[in-house]
């Protein structure tokens, strides 16, 4: 009877990927789908932390509160997948921060502990891009 092979895969919105797949010698690979909030590493590192230095963050998130997350956290996750056997087959972890903050109140911590002033600004969607 072919063996199990579980692997822990990052779920960045790819709800058609298929879960269950052959593996070598027939050995059934299934992936376990980790999901996670919005990476804090976005206000340190890429576009986010560009706007960030020059002094405002123009971002179409409105009011909405995130648990933003430490992507070395939901590494963890995606390695421990595999060492939990059966624990997880069929289960989608979700990995989240300590506690919701809005992108304003995000920005305002950053703030804070850089004693740098940038700012958030709300806007559209649809105009997002264009700013």
């Amino acid at each position: 009877m072919p063996g199990r092979r579980v692997v822990g895969v990052l779920d960045a919105g790819a709800a058609g990927l298929d879960r269950g797949v052959a593996g070598e010698a027939g050995a059934q690979q299934v992936a376990v789908m980790v999901r996670s909030a919005w990476f804090a590493q976005n206000f340190s590192q890429g576009p986010p932390a560009a706007e960030l230095r020059r002094g405002e963050l123009v971002f179409p998130a409105g009011e909405v509160a995130e648990p933003f997350v430490d992507v070395r956290d939901v590494a963890e996750v995606v390695v421990a997948a595999p060492a939990g056997g059966e624990r997880y087959i069929g289960r989608t972890p979700t990995v989240t921060g300590p506690r919701p903050l809005t992108w304003a109140e995000a920005v305002a911590e950053i703030a804070e502990a850089t004693g740098r002033p940038p700012a958030y600004r709300a806007v559209p969607a649809d105009s997002y891009g264009r700013c």
